[in-house]
């Protein structure tokens, strides 16, 4: 069973994981699965699809974080 904590899914976005946290804060994450001692957990099935997107800001054309304005 595959499961995604905040620095999995910031890994698998090449992103910070600061920048997850704001995202789950903001509700654009689906609910986690689970809340263990350490943080949310996904089940691969829950987040898979918003990586597959590359996020739920994916990055603009040119590679650029939006979000960060870089």
């Amino acid at each position: 069973m595959k499961v995604y904590g905040i620095a999995e899914i910031a890994r698998a976005l090449d992103t910070d994981p600061g920048l997850v946290g704001k995202w789950r804060e903001r509700h654009k994450l689906p609910a986690p699965d689970a809340e263990l001692a350490t943080g949310p957990v996904w089940l691969a099935g829950t987040i898979e699809p918003l990586l597959a997107a590359g996020g739920p800001e994916p990055k603009a054309p040119g590679g650029h974080d939006r979000m960060r304005g870089s």
